[in-house]
């Protein structure tokens, strides 16, 4: 494919869609979401979507009620609901009490679909929001769980594709220009004023991740039945691995799975139901077809009285260091919880019970990758990965609205990577909207490849002595755009 190909695969990607490459997933993945819209339609925003799933959504008798939700750090509202059926022994289908009218319609190899369309009145508070579904299963009794998923953390509002520019401009003398505010005027900010960095080349090799998931936290995790924990486990680590696994080249080759639990109960009894726990995870992950990789390690440690001891030794409990010597000294099979609760009256055993035990009970993993190095794959296609979208982009002059698109749209497609973020800032203070240049530039305040749009950030606000600070800063690792910036200062018009 020439280099000429390429360009347009891409544009007409970018151009053509206004949501991330690819259907998003929902519900421990079983529901797919694809040609998604967000249009501002006067007083209104609609919202469309296809909704896909296969006929083993549900069993017999549950019903899943699929709602979206926009939210931000201030507000969030609700969508309409949908209310999917099983049919019975022939699997899912049904759609019933819908409070929006949607088709459900079969593609006859067992993969349903309907077409969600709505519209809600608009706020201004929207621009800002990130779409999450809400999933509502229940069983035939009216139990159940909600599962919610973040399927957009930035919404992309409908935009005309026929316009070529699409940045800011200077005034026609070539300088910057500020109001009568002493803030640094959006239409007034240069191209040349933004960095964008390049993404770091993914080298071939293994990569390793690893994190912990409460079991007893809120949602009270370990507490479920082995179906809902086996389920509830998934979701999380596919939550958690999504990211790596977006990464062109990226393939999941081993988990390692570490539980926790805390003295609660008959020792010898812990120590059957923990082990039974990590064989039946094991069993379900190894056959989570498509989810898991081959090779998959549970192991359980029934009571953790090392972490108890630690938890306990940076406390301020009452008669702590008695409650450490009874640890060290006294065996579990020898009264050791005995003696704990007469300590204090046993007010020191149930501050063990409110506030150690639950951040004992966890999972721990760690999960190791192989991963291709961008380097050696080919363009053919369309090339979506983050080196490869910036280089498409650097073919257009900086500031053109192909050239916004893709910045903008490798960060809604890499969003957990500080160049994505960083560049896609700069587009949307190239585009004036600083809501969303904050959004993308939230903790990266101390990654020096963003001091330099932090800086035109806070200018932009009006704040010159914080954006000094970061533009000196910017400046001190030899960023071009720093200096600009700062002899505009110099000789700007305030």
């Amino acid at each position: 494919m020439t280099r000429i190909q390429r360009k347009i695969a891409l544009v007409a990607l970018v151009l053509t869609l206004a949501i991330p490459v690819g259907a998003q997933s929902a519900f421990k993945g079983q529901l797919h979401i694809s040609r998604e819209s967000f249009t501002i339609q006067g007083s209104l925003l609609r919202v469309q979507m296809r909704v896909s799933y296969n006929k083993s959504l549900l069993n017999r008798g549950e019903t899943l009620t699929f709602t979206p939700v926009l939210k931000n750090d201030t507000a969030h509202q609700a969508l309409s609901s949908v209310v999917i059926t099983s049919k019975g022994k022939g699997g899912s289908g049904q759609l019933t009490r819908a409070n929006i009218p949607v088709a459900l319609h079969d593609d006859r190899k067992g993969v349903f679909f309907f077409d969600y369309d709505t519209t809600i009145p608009y706020d201004a508070w929207m621009r800002t929001a990130s779409l999450y579904i809400e999933s509502d299963e229940r069983d035939r009794h009216g139990k159940g769980h909600v599962y919610e998923d973040c399927l957009f953390r930035v919404l992309r509002f409908g935009q005309s594709a026929t316009s070529t520019t699409d940045a800011a401009v200077v005034t026609g003398d070539g300088r910057p220009d500020a109001d009568s505010l002493g803030r640094w005027h959006p239409s007034r900010i240069m191209t040349d004023w933004i960095q964008i960095v390049p993404p770091e080349q993914i080298a071939d090799g293994e990569l390793k991740v690893s994190g912990t998931i409460p079991l007893d936290d809120s949602r009270h995790i370990g507490r479920m039945g082995t179906r809902d924990f086996n389920e509830e486990i998934l979701h999380e680590l596919k939550k958690a691995l999504t990211p790596q696994l977006q990464v062109s080249g990226t393939m999941l080759k081993r988990i390692d799975i570490q539980g926790y639990g805390a003295p609660v109960g008959n020792y010898r009894q812990n120590e059957i139901r923990s082990n039974a726990r990590a064989l039946a995870l094991k069993e379900y992950l190894l056959t989570a077809r498509g989810k898991a990789p081959n090779s998959v390690s549970v192991s359980w440690v029934a009571e953790d009285w090392d972490s108890i001891q630690s938890l306990i030794n940076g406390s301020d409990m009452r008669l702590r260091e008695a409650a450490l010597d009874i640890i060290r000294s006294v065996d579990v099979g020898a009264g050791r919880e005995d003696q704990l609760r007469v300590l204090d009256s046993g007010e020191l055993y149930a501050r063990l019970q409110a506030s150690v035990f639950p951040q004992v009970c966890r999972l721990t993993w760690e999960a190791e990758f192989t991963r291709e190095g961008i380097s050696t794959r080919s363009l053919a296609g369309r090339d979506v990965t983050l080196p490869g979208m910036y280089r498409a982009a650097m073919d257009f002059r900086k500031g053109s609205q192909e050239y916004n698109d893709l910045l903008d749209l490798a960060a809604r497609l890499y969003p957990d990577y500080p160049e994505a973020c960083i560049n896609a800032a700069g587009v949307a203070m190239l585009r004036g909207d600083l809501d969303r240049a904050a959004y993308y530039l939230t903790g990266l305040d101390t990654d020096p490849r963003a001091f330099n749009n932090y800086g035109v950030y806070h200018l932009m606000r009006g704040e010159t002595a914080k954006a000094e600070v970061y533009l000196r800063m910017a400046a001190a690792r030899n960023v071009p755009e720093a200096q600009t910036v700062l002899e505009a200062l110099r000789h700007g018009t305030r």
